[in-house]
């Protein structure tokens, strides 16, 4: 796993805005987003997410960990050696308390993210298309929208069951 680094706390609440629960008090979720518990510390949950996604054929794009060592965050893409518009992007939060860590996951197609993962070292979103194949002549993009929503649900699916957490119903 590649080490985090030190980023401020300001950076970090940029993309926990990004990560939005769904998830209600029963412990619900969404097809492409919500919530869940590990045990263990910090550490060993981002190793879990990350294996977990590497498992889910998921790869680390980007992760940080507050100075304080008491949330991170982590972003995981589908399809990253090839990119399209259609992948999912997956963005965690993980806090950890004094019964183990929760993680907040969402996933979005990575075009509404302008084709390019977050930057969590410096916050931004990313614009523009980098991706290679699908433009078209006119200068657009090809997109399904139907493919990209199930790469959504697929991967987060994939993930919560791989982390030990049932399917949504």
């Amino acid at each position: 796993m590649a080490p985090m680094g030190h980023t401020d706390p300001f950076r970090l609440l940029l993309l926990a805005s990004i990560v939005v629960t769904s998830s209600c008090a029963s412990g619900g979720s969404s097809g492409n987003a919500g919530t869940l518990r590990l045990a263990g510390d910090l550490d060993a949950g981002v190793g879990q997410v990350v294996a977990a996604g590497a498992g889910c054929g998921l790869r680390l794009v980007d992760a940080r960990k507050d100075a304080a060592g008491r949330s991170a965050a982590v972003v995981l893409l589908d399809g990253a050696s090839n990119p399209g518009p259609e992948n999912a992007l997956v963005a965690i939060r993980l806090e950890s308390g004094a019964e183990g860590v929760t993680v907040a996951y969402e996933a979005h197609p990575l075009a509404e993210y302008g084709m390019r993962p977050p930057d969590l070292r410096i916050g931004v979103d990313g614009t523009g298309c980098s991706c290679i194949g699908a433009a078209r002549q006119d200068g657009g993009v090809r997109y399904s929208r139907g493919l990209a929503m199930g790469n959504v649900v697929r991967a987060t699916r994939c993930l919560r069951e791989a982390l030990g957490s049932p399917a949504a119903p």
